[in-house]
């Protein structure tokens, strides 16, 4: 007779349990994974706002509940926020600060740095640039409609 040769073959059975808790445990380290992604992003943007100042931008449409807050620092005539917020061409821009005023005369995409537990981030940002030259009237608002004020 001839002799047979038989191989060992190391195989380890997998249960149905357990590739259920395979694919849970995949899905939860993709959920923890994106809570921590999120959170990140949180705390990236909430040092940013809490290390620049904060400007109050409205737009000429802005309607009943006016304009919204940007957080971000002017230098030469430029005001560079954190964020992609849409700003539009000559919307006004007041500074919470010292109540500065200035007109929107142009937007562009840029990228800001901010370092947070010594760790530097980049995001997008946007720089706006200025013109000081404002004109602040008085109005009196009467049906919806706003009309100059023509007294002393």
């Amino acid at each position: 007779m001839a002799e047979e040769k038989k191989e060992a073959v190391e195989a380890e059975v997998v249960s149905e349990e357990e590739k259920k808790e395979g694919k849970f445990g995949k899905w939860w380290k993709g959920v923890k994974k994106n809570i921590a992604d999120s959170t990140l992003e949180a705390k990236i943007e909430s040092v940013y706002n809490d290390t620049h100042e904060s400007f109050e931008v409205t737009p000429y449409e802005a309607g009943l509940f006016g304009g919204k807050t940007v957080h971000g620092e002017i230098k030469d005539g430029v005001l560079t926020i954190f964020g992609k917020e849409e700003i539009k061409v000559a919307s006004v821009v007041i500074a919470e600060k010292d109540k500065k005023a200035y007109y929107v005369k142009s937007v562009a995409p840029s990228k800001v740095k901010i370092a947070v537990d010594g760790i530097e981030y980049e995001r997008d940002g946007q720089d706006i640039v200025l013109d000081e030259n404002v004109s602040e009237v008085k109005v009196i608002k009467a049906d919806g409609r706003y009309f100059l004020y023509q007294g002393e």
